[in-house]
């Protein structure tokens, strides 16, 4: 690959492009509808006749707070590609933590390699800036000089939807480099809008998708862009593995929290109905434990003044007879392998319309109390999640007896965090 000097696409991509692309991305972030029309025919006039086919390094992005087993990760990033018949077991894995409190060994803050690499280019960057380019269109041009650097075609993300990693996607698709999500949940209608964005950009098979668990929808343009294998749907958990059955934890109800961007989920009336259930568990002498999502589980304890167990869904799943929340992929992955779920009528408005053609009846999930009274007073048989269980109908990248191909390279390759390779 060329030295150091951005691609030439990106001086012809004009500032105002990159700010209308970057600002539809913040508007549809915070769950707004915007319309895409005119902006998608303009990156469509710029989208290359292909991507890289070069193999060079692969740059693997994730966040620690979830799931930090780097060599797991290698190893689902080897076998992706494998299964589309090429042997990345030579290449260097550079790995990116989008995680802002964690730079040891492998585990190295994007953010915090960014703003090195600005202080230690300033001058060429601030010219960027003074020649017009906006601030997005300057870091877009910050990343696809990394690319360049370290030989990277190749960027896997297993993690999204935070504006570090969005402006490193749009500077891969402009630099031509491969690109792979490994999806963690689920799209709404309106962020499926951004997705269209980037697919009027990226060259025809440049961006695909794993999924999370087989069968679990999509918006049409991620479906069209799902990765299968002999007819089999391609699946990687892309989280902790769910802990097993334990009487110590055994629960009626695991009420599951959500997270609203843009605003405090304290303050959302998604909590407020969180609340009212849980004082409804306690009256009836049902036993519960509330999950909050994982990004605001530390302050649970002080927002929560009620006598009730606070846990990890995780850890708690398989020891619950119901599950009851409001925007949760948990919850949907929980569905589609058999446990028994309700969800706030609140929620069910909020969910995309392929998820009722696909997957939901709401008519069977729509939370009301007596509805949940009635499921608890049977004798229903628990449904237990185990490893066989969650590797479904499909291929699975973490188990490796479920590839039903020969010859997988050993795993034996030792990653390099992203920062050692900017700062030395």
């Amino acid at each position: 690959m060329p030295d150091g000097k951005p691609d030439k696409r990106i001086e012809k991509m004009s500032a105002k492009v990159y700010r209308d692309f970057w600002n539809a991305y913040v508007e549809i972030q915070r769950g707004k509808s915007v319309d895409t029309s005119a902006l998608a025919a303009t990156l469509v006039s710029l989208k290359p006749a292909a991507y890289t086919s070069v193999s060079g390094n692969l740059l693997a992005v994730f966040n620690s707070g979830r799931l930090a087993d780097t060599d797991l990760l290698r190893s689902v990033s080897m076998r992706r590609h494998f299964l589309t018949g090429e042997d990345v077991s030579a290449s260097r894995f550079i790995f990116a933590d989008v995680r802002i409190d964690r730079y040891a060994g492998n585990r190295f803050s994007l953010r915090r390699t960014t703003l090195i690499w600005i202080l230690k280019h300033f001058p060429s960057f601030v010219s960027g800036l003074l020649s017009g380019r906006c601030l997005a269109a300057g870091l877009i041009s910050v990343y696809q000089t990394m690319f360049r650097v370290h030989e990277i075609t190749k960027l896997e993300l297993f993690s999204s939807n935070s504006r570090s990693i969005e402006l490193l996607r749009i500077a891969a698709i402009a630099e031509g480099l491969q690109i792979t999500e490994y999806l963690h949940g689920i799209c709404s209608d309106i962020f499926s809008s951004y997705y269209l964005l980037l697919h009027s950009m990226a060259a025809d098979g440049q961006a695909s998708y794993v999924n999370m668990v087989p069968k679990l929808p999509q918006p049409a343009i991620i479906r069209d862009h799902l990765l299968w294998h002999n007819s089999l749907e391609v699946f990687y958990q892309n989280e902790a593995p769910w802990s097993p059955p334990s009487e110590e934890k055994r629960t009626d109800v695991l009420i599951v929290g959500s997270a609203v961007a843009g605003k405090s989920y304290w303050d959302t009336e998604h909590f407020i109905e969180d609340k009212a259930l849980i004082e409804f568990c306690k009256y009836n002498n049902i036993h519960a434990i509330y999950c909050p999502h994982p990004d605001i589980y530390s302050e649970a304890s002080s927002r929560i003044p009620y006598d009730i167990q606070i846990g990890r869904f995780r850890e708690h799943v398989n020891s619950c007879r119901v599950l009851v929340g409001h925007y949760s992929t948990a919850i949907f992955v929980a569905h589609l392998f058999g446990k028994k779920i309700f969800m706030f009528k609140t929620a069910l408005h909020l969910l995309p319309d392929y998820f009722f053609s696909e997957m939901l009846d709401s008519a069977e999930v729509a939370l009301d109390t007596e509805s949940l009274l009635e499921f608890l007073a049977t004798e229903a048989s628990d449904v237990i999640i185990d490893g066989d269980a969650y590797r479904g109908p499909g291929i699975s990248l973490q188990h490796e007896s479920d590839v039903p191909l020969k010859n997988i390279p050993p795993v034996s390759i030792s990653g390099v965090a992203l920062g050692s390779g900017l700062i030395d």
